[in-house]
């Protein structure tokens, strides 16, 4: 469901007028976006032990296999989420064009806000504050904390759009838990007794979860179809890199992923590696290769699981309007894309 979630506030689409406003983009009051994250069953999550067993190259070879049939009609999905988004109101504030809305997942509604500043189109769930978790009893469980996202307006191949960051925190909760443990001991009395009783738990959890956008890498500048009209869009490749903290405290600041140079040139240098061949079978190849000398569980240096990320972004429209989301092994685990406009 984390997944689904965030993926689903990559991806918003908007019709069009045969011009687009000076000072705003192309929404309307009223508008209302259907949308959908479809989901597949990757190999690794098909079965994990047979998967870990397999040979670097007998892994690249199934993942790439894997994602030409889900291309090709082969391989049905597993799951379907709608996520409706509806533009509320369109106003002009000091010089800025201001859209605000609603996404709906599942029977929660996000506030969703677009500002308009020059060149750039800035993009806030919940006017950037906490957003409540709803629990089963309509109690709040936790909260979310979703980063401010920056889209430019004029973007050049070869270079990044910038990253961000959400958070999400679960309040202490008890979780109980049952199991069956074997017991073995003598009596006194001569005898052994032995069997197997059933061991109840309860122990008090919180869970701290950090969800890292590295900086956009700007692949290539292609023509994609948006609600039957078509759009120059922008490819670009970015990794998702999250980690969940269970009752510690999380020591690392996840900021350093963007404001030190080190690890962030190291990042942005991958990006870049990835992006100038991920469109060419062969390079597609070797770079699946190397990632699945790791079990597809594995963590990067500083801890993080690390997924790859492929978005089409549609300056006019000032949003992304598809997105795929792969697995630690390369392999095609979700994506998003639009259904209808009205």
């Amino acid at each position: 469901m984390k997944q689904t979630l965030l993926l689903a506030f990559t991806l918003f689409a908007i019709t069009a007028n045969s011009q687009t406003p000076p000072n705003g983009l192309i929404l309307t009051k009223g508008m209302t976006i259907e949308s959908e994250i479809i989901g597949y069953k990757t190999p690794l999550l098909e079965d994990a032990v047979k998967w870990i067993k397999l040979k670097p190259n007998k892994k690249a070879q199934a993942v790439l296999q894997f994602n030409a049939d889900i291309a090709s009609g082969k391989i049905a999905s597993t799951s379907k989420t709608p996520v409706p988004t509806k533009i509320n109101d369109v106003t002009e504030i000091n010089g800025s064009t201001v859209y605000t809305g609603t996404t709906r997942i599942g029977v929660t509604d996000y506030k969703l806000t677009l500002k308009n500043v020059g060149d750039t189109v800035h993009y806030l769930l919940n006017d950037g504050l906490p957003f409540p978790i709803p629990g089963k009893n309509n109690d709040t469980t936790g909260v979310w904390c979703f980063g401010v996202r920056h889209f430019p307006k004029t973007i050049e191949i070869g270079t990044y759009l910038p990253g961000y960051i959400n958070e999400m925190n679960l309040f202490p909760y008890d979780l109980k838990t049952s199991r069956r443990e074997f017991f073995n001991f003598s009596g006194g009395d001569g005898y052994s007794y032995s069997g197997f009783v059933n061991v109840r738990k309860t122990r008090t959890m919180q869970i701290n979860s950090i969800f890292i956008y590295t900086p956009y890498y700007v692949v290539s500048k292609e023509e994609i179809e948006v609600a039957g009209k078509k759009y120059t869009a922008y490819k670009l490749l970015n990794e998702q890199l999250s980690k969940s903290n269970v009752n510690t405290i999380a020591k690392d600041d996840p900021n350093d992923f963007f404001n030190d140079k080190y690890t962030s040139d190291k990042i942005k240098e991958n990006l870049a590696n990835r992006g100038r061949g991920w469109d060419t079978p062969e390079k597609k190849a070797e770079i699946l290769e190397k990632m699945q000398t790791q079990t597809g569980l594995a963590t990067n240096e500083q801890g993080y699981s690390v997924n790859l990320q492929e978005s089409w972004y549609v300056p006019e429209l000032g949003l992304i309007v598809k997105s795929r989301f792969f697995d630690g092994t390369g392999a095609l685990q979700m994506e998003s894309r639009i259904v209808s406009i009205k």
